[in-house]
């Protein structure tokens, strides 16, 4: 049997409380200000998403944010301050170990047995210990 690692965490809000709780469960640190984040998207409302909040201005007004999508150009939110690379251009900078963090916003298809473009580079983020999220909600 194996350990979850479950951990509970008393913070102002439930965003913190996962911060928190992720920290302690991880070798997880919040990446220092103008360092290089990675965001995977495959669907335009995911971005979108994460834009309407302010996150995504948040993060461009912090971090040097790349982006990693098949999304048009003209559908991409803040795109002049997005740095929008191909696939083998992420995979390169991925084992350059150019990223802080690995945000992915991309549908969960089968993790094993995937062989899209997309589930590459997840698998590449985790052996080259970029830290990740792998889910847009906790993003």
């Amino acid at each position: 049997m194996a350990s979850t690692g479950e951990v509970g965490t008393l913070a102002v809000n439930k965003h913190v409380a996962f911060l928190k709780s992720y920290i302690s469960t991880t070798d997880f640190l919040i990446p220092p200000k103008n360092s290089n984040i990675l965001i995977s998207c495959d669907y335009a409302h995911e971005l979108n998403k994460l834009n309407a909040n302010q996150h995504l201005e948040w993060l461009t007004q912090n971090y040097n944010v790349y982006l990693c999508t098949n999304i048009e150009k003209n559908q991409i939110p803040l795109n002049d301050k997005i740095n929008v690379v191909n696939f083998a251009e992420t995979e390169l900078l991925i084992k350059s170990h150019t990223f802080k963090l690995f945000i992915s916003l991309t549908r969960p298809l089968g993790a094993l047995n995937d062989t899209s473009m997309f589930s590459t580079i997840r698998k590449r983020a985790i052996q080259f210990l970029v830290p990740y999220l792998l889910n847009g909600q906790l993003a």
